[in-house]
């Protein structure tokens, strides 16, 4: 656990001293960008690759879980269980509005997530999941950063066949 808060810290002083980028046509973050997030399986470093109209979006980190289960029970892992990684494929839809100082802009796609869970009763287990993903980006024209609130209706594959159709997810990174 403290190598990843080492990490953490490390990539924030990498953010923080990192040079100004540029910005897309549209006023989207153009390059790469590192930050901290959390996604449907996973909390820890998130990075996105912008592409034109596409972006692929990770997060590597701790293997979380938390939502509303399909009998509308919450569940929440209270601690770091596990590592994984978390992929997404987003397309970027138009831009919503452009206030000058904050443009709000949006982004659909999909992935999958894979990890290992340390389980209470029966040690680690590897876990699978897959989901849809629908965001809302606030982007910064001045300033290379973005925030970005995720809705990630979940399906963990294996082991449970268990979706969560209120996951959640929070990304602010700075582009290089």
């Amino acid at each position: 656990m403290k190598k990843f808060w080492a990490v953490v810290i490390v990539v924030s002083v990498l953010l923080i001293a990192a040079p100004v980028s540029a910005q897309s046509a549209e006023g989207r973050p153009a390059g790469f960008g590192a930050g901290l997030g959390f996604g449907s399986f996973v909390t820890g470093v998130s990075l996105k690759k912008h592409d034109g109209d596409r972006a692929l979006q990770g997060v590597i980190g701790c293997g979380w879980r938390w939502g509303y289960g399909r009998r509308g029970h919450r569940t929440r892992g209270s601690q770091c269980r596990g590592m994984g990684v978390s992929g997404d494929l987003l397309l970027s839809m138009p831009v919503i509005t452009d206030e000058g100082s904050v443009i709000l802009a949006w982004n659909v796609g999909g992935g999958a997530s894979v990890g290992v869970w340390d389980h209470y009763y029966e040690g680690d287990r590897l876990w699978l999941g897959g989901q849809f993903v629908a965001g809302l980006e606030f982007i910064f024209p001045g300033v290379p950063l973005d925030l970005v609130l995720e809705w990630r209706p979940s399906l963990l594959v294996i082991p449970t066949g268990d979706f969560w159709f209120g996951q959640a997810g929070f990304h602010v990174r700075y582009y290089f």
